[in-house]
């Protein structure tokens, strides 16, 4: 049994949770080109996030 997702599928569940992201921060009251940038910002802390625990573990 193969229980990998396929890519497309996993792409499109991705960018409707970025969409959906987004959506939220504009329901807060930011602009659409405000929310993508701090979608970037969170992308990157999440990313920064990692390679510390990637490299405290070698």
């Amino acid at each position: 049994m193969n229980n990998r997702l396929d890519p497309a599928d996993a792409f499109r569940n991705w960018l409707k949770y970025q969409t959906e992201l987004v959506s939220i921060a504009m329901q807060a009251g930011y602009t659409r080109d405000q929310a993508i940038e701090m979608l970037k910002i969170y992308t990157l802390e999440g990313i920064k996030v990692h390679i510390g625990v990637i490299s405290q573990s070698h």
